[in-house]
């Protein structure tokens, strides 16, 4: 395979798996700042609410989300030509990928019709599902990322080590 090849083959890889993982992360981001928002508000009496948290929501519960997420798993399908050990991996981690995809739904839809929840309690039970969404799509993906990474040539591991250590901001 050629540098361009690893390089191309390493960063569609991450797309498929950075879809699911961002979203966990932005899922337990949104969590995190409510809750000190919440405690922030109530102690000091200043209101930020979910204003910004919210609009993440929004965009992470949009069906543009799975549509990505899909996006990328048919595009490093129909891009890339791996070894029968690579493919089986692959086909793996996109199933993974695919239901991390339907769980974060499944805590979406817990938004009571689609709205933020606006008590502090509701806050927390909102906090508690999404993260509990967060760390069952983690403890998915991750082993079928392992196993699909086990399948790389180094210099594959090394591209896709590479473009992880970079900081992507978006």
């Amino acid at each position: 395979m050629s540098k361009l090849g690893i390089l191309i083959s390493s960063a569609i890889g991450l797309v498929a798996v950075a879809g699911v993982a961002a979203t966990t992360l932005s899922l337990g981001a949104v969590t995190m700042a409510a809750a000190e928002t919440t405690a922030a508000s109530s102690m000091f009496g200043r209101h930020h609410g979910w204003r910004h948290g919210g609009n993440r929501i929004a965009r992470i519960c949009s069906p543009a989300r799975g549509e990505k997420v899909e996006h990328g798993i048919v595009f490093v399908e129909n891009f890339m030509n791996f070894t029968t050990p690579q493919q089986q991996a692959w086909d793996g981690l996109a199933q993974a990928v695919r239901a991390g995809n339907a769980r974060v739904d499944e805590a979406c839809a817990t938004l009571k019709d689609g709205k933020m929840p606006t008590s502090a309690t509701e806050k927390f039970a909102m906090a508690e599902t999404v993260l509990s969404a967060g760390l069952d799509i983690v403890m998915k993906v991750r082993p079928a990322f392992d196993q699909f990474y086990k399948t790389l040539n180094s210099k594959q591991q090394k591209s896709l080590d590479d473009l992880l250590s970079r900081r992507h901001h978006g």
